[in-house]
């Protein structure tokens, strides 16, 4: 017997706040959902895509599954995590940032009514009303009541039925063409609640266990080659004691040279330091004496020629000083020693006269000789001794230098030894005690690792029968599901279309292979006409096949796994792209019927069209040649039918350079049912 899962279907939607969707009158979408099928019309660019997100998360919240590859649907876990876009994806899209925006939906799964409005700014729920009573509005207490309505195990079985069945969207990941969905669908759809959980859990289990398993295995394979290798050692070990020995000694050497380098580094290091010390002091004191030599000087000169010129005495007292010649630039003693002649006769400096030639006589002071010996014994001790010193600073560098090498050298031998070591050390078997402990883990190893094997192999046992029951119902709807879907493909595809049963195997865990059911497609083809052959993958179709196969394929789902009397939702984003013109019309009649279903009030079924040459408003709205003129629904039946998001949504570039080509194209789709006042 199959479970009784019950479908979310809308009942009315409300957006308010939004200002990609102002409304008429900036009163934003307020509207019933109809049984039957509802058009959101419009052109690209209005917003249709936004829309179907908002219907969307209203009922999955700020959730996705938590999986590695989207097409490993449930291959990972069977859990849900928050949707990273969740607090931008409608914030993005208006320009206050979604603030005060707001989405309401009523909603009927099954015999239950649930209310719930969403913040378009983050997805946090507003207001919760299940049955007619008011609720938390939290993420928990809405997953609690969509779970007992909708009469699944979880919440994540909830939001894959809403993804992978209810709504089939641009971005969208297939569920035939994809084995591991088709397994999802058949544990939810028609397995009840616990037997689904079970199924499930055991995955879960089955998965975390032979993760254990393994990483165990791992641990003690270790052990275990490490117990043979050391076994293998203890058997050839006779020399490579003394072989580390030896190494040992080799080590120590080196690290008594390297200390012994490091103590004579250091050594020069600080006498280097000393002496430039030392050198910086002594030019001090030689720039002092040098400059004292200049002053005595430069006064004997002006105390014998008084009316010398400033320029005479600079150019004079440079000679004496011998920072040489300011004509000519020569540094030698030359100059100083002819100056130093002249001046100890009273001749004149510049032109050699004698005294008794001289307008302006010399005066005969005596030259400060003791004073000028003295200073310059002072500048000839300091010089010699500077040049000393710096040519010792010059031997340290190069001691230095080449001892950096030397410490580098030795450094780079240690490692060298020191690695050899401990490779050589690594090979000592190890001690009776060490190999007997070792001997234990592994042992202990090997009967945990009994343990869990034996605990897999029970659960494998239970996943088996778990797996034959679901094999069983998928058995119990097949024919019903291969009905649905012929009768459905034929509306979207022209080649002859049909399911057929079979199994595939897939691992799960490391090595244990199951045996799974799911359904295959055949068709014809050009080359094919008379005889279907199987299509496999996705590349044995072309796309518009592959899409159609798809949305086929959900609705004989939703049609046989769900109770007579039950109501179910379809909500589609632009198909008719896709189609050839004929079968436009052909898919939408079978929308339609679809969306009439076989209980008293109908499905529903929501599709976003565009305003395009492949217009399939027409025959989703009963308005074509395929049904009596007198049997169209009426203006108001149109109209309540219809979001118009012309109207209702905010005019984009488009719109507003084309609006009245745009309008007409809409009032010709519908019969003129929805209309526009001309001026």
């Amino acid at each position: 017997m199959l479970p009784n899962i019950a479908l979310p279907v809308f009942r009315s939607l409300k957006i308010a706040g939004y200002e990609l969707f102002p409304g008429a009158g900036d009163a934003g979408i307020d509207r019933p959902i109809l049984p039957g099928v509802t058009v959101i019309a419009g052109i690209n660019g209005l917003g249709k895509t936004t829309l179907l997100n908002v219907m969307l998360r209203l009922l999955v919240g700020p959730f996705n599954p938590q999986k590695v590859n989207p097409f490993e649907v449930g291959a990972k876990s069977h859990d849900l995590v928050g949707w990273k876009h969740a607090r931008r994806f409608f914030r993005s899209r208006v320009s206050d940032g979604a603030v005060h925006a707001t989405a309401r939906a009523g909603i009927s799964i099954g015999t239950h009514d649930l209310t719930v409005e969403r913040a378009l700014k983050d997805l946090s729920i507003t207001y919760l009303e299940y049955d007619g009573a008011e609720l938390d509005p939290t993420e928990a207490e809405y997953g609690r009541v969509v779970v007992e309505a909708t009469n699944v195990a979880q919440r994540y079985d909830f939001d894959f039925l809403v993804r992978y069945l209810v709504f089939f969207l641009e971005h969208r990941i297939p569920l035939f063409w994809n084995e591991r969905g088709q397994i999802e669908a058949f544990r939810i759809l028609l397995c009840e609640a616990q037997l689904a959980d079970d199924f499930r859990k055991m995955e879960d289990d089955i998965r975390t266990k032979d993760s254990l398993y393994r990483n165990h295995r791992w641990h003690v394979n270790s052990l275990r080659n490490k117990l043979l290798r050391e076994r293998s050692l203890l058997a050839g070990s006779s020399g490579q004691a003394a072989k580390i020995a030896a190494l040992s000694e080799e080590l120590q050497a080196l690290r008594t040279r390297e200390t012994d380098l490091i103590k004579e580094i250091n050594s020069l290091a600080s006498e280097r330091s000393s002496l430039r010390s030392s050198i910086l002091i002594r030019k001090i004191e030689l720039e002092e004496a040098t400059r004292a030599a200049e002053g005595l000087q430069q006064g004997f000169l002006l105390s014998i020629f008084p009316e010398m010129s400033d320029t005479a005495r600079h150019v004079f007292g440079s000679l004496l000083s011998s920072r040489g010649c300011t004509v000519c630039g020569n540094r030698s003693a030359r100059g100083q020693l002819r100056l130093q002649r002249l001046l100890d006769h009273g001749d004149c400096p510049a032109c050699e006269s004698p005294p008794e030639e001289q307008e302006q006589h010399a005066r005969h002071d005596d030259l400060p000789r003791d004073q000028l010996e003295m200073v310059a014994a002072t500048v000839a001790r300091l010089s010699k001794s500077i040049a000393g010193e710096e040519a010792r600073v010059r031997e340290l560098d190069s001691q230095l230098r080449q001892l950096f090498i030397e410490e580098r050298a030795a450094k780079q031998e240690m490692a060298d030894r020191l690695s050899v070591l401990r490779h050589a050390s690594a090979e000592l078997p190890a001690t009776a005690e060490e190999l007997q402990a070792l001997e234990i883990q592994v042992e202990d190893g090997d009967a945990d690792l009994a343990v869990k094997l034996a605990e897999l192999n029970a659960l494998y046992a239970q996943y088996e029968d778990l797996l034959a029951a679901i094999t069983a119902r998928v058995t119990q709807v097949a024919e019903k599901v291969k009905e649905k879907f012929a009768q459905y493909s034929k509306a979207f595809l022209s080649e002859s279309c049909s399911l057929g049963q079979q199994t595939y195997g897939e691992t799960l865990g490391e090595s244990r292979r199951f045996t799974y059911p799911c359904f295959n497609v055949f068709m014809t083809s050009a080359v094919s006409p008379e005889e279907e052959t199987e299509r496999t993958h996705t590349d044995d179709v072309s796309e518009s096949q592959r899409e159609f196969i798809d949305l086929a394929f959900r609705m004989a789902l939703i049609a046989a796994a769900t109770s007579e009397n039950a109501r179910s939702m379809l909500v589609i984003e632009t198909p008719e792209a896709s189609l050839d013109t004929y079968f436009v019309k052909q898919a939408g009649q079978m929308l339609r019927e679809f969306a009439a279903g076989e209980s008293a009030d109908g499905n529903v079924v929501i599709v976003s069209s565009n305003l395009a040459s492949q217009n399939m408003i027409p025959a989703l709205l009963g308005l074509d040649e395929t049904i009596p003129e007198d049997a169209w629904p009426d203006a108001s039946q149109v109209n309540a039918r219809v979001i118009n998001l012309l109207a209702e949504g905010a005019p984009n570039a488009a719109l507003r350079d084309r609006r009245r080509f745009y309008e007409e194209f809409l009032e010709v789709s519908t019969k003129g049912r929805i209309a526009y006042a001309r001026s």
